[in-house]
């Protein structure tokens, strides 16, 4: 995962206009999940169930010239159900920076966005509760820009 323990501010988006753009930008967003690169970085990270592959669920869709300092990508396992595997994966200006979480979680949502940081909550299922209605948490994570990498404030699930 590419988040640490620590902290730092919120800042507006930067105009980006004149700056290098990583791998994932292009089609006039800074988080083009059409590209290419999209789908090569997805073929690297792990469900932990297999080579089940990945669908995009949710993402960035700042364009280019505003691009935030932290964009997001949520997936999930092809074929998902709401206690199937899902990854949330950060890019900064378009570079591809890792996973919030080493492994895949299930009932992981994203709860609020700012330019430098994207907020999760986390979910869990307690003994053997229907996972239709998981019990455990929420349980709500940070995850922020610091100018050079990603920080995570808040408080991970147990399981992780």
């Amino acid at each position: 995962s590419v988040a640490d323990q620590s902290s730092s501010s919120s800042a507006p988006p930067a105009d980006d206009s004149s700056v290098d753009l990583g791998e994932a930008a292009g089609n006039g967003l800074c988080l083009d999940t059409s590209s290419p690169a999209i789908r090569s970085i997805l073929d690297g990270v792990d469900s932990g169930i297999g080579d089940v592959g990945w669908v995009i669920r949710e993402a960035s869709t700042d364009p280019i010239g505003a691009c935030p300092d932290l964009s997001y990508l949520v997936v999930d396992v092809t074929g998902a159900t709401g206690s199937s595997p899902t990854q949330i994966l950060f890019f900064h200006h378009g570079t591809y920076l890792g996973t919030g979480t080493a492994r895949a979680t299930a009932f992981t949502t994203i709860v609020g966005v700012a330019p430098d940081a994207v907020t999760a909550q986390y979910r869990w299922l307690v003994g053997d509760e229907p996972s239709a209605s998981p019990q455990g948490g929420p349980s709500t994570v940070t995850f922020r820009w610091n100018g050079s990498g990603v920080t995570a404030e808040g408080q991970f699930p147990p399981y992780l």
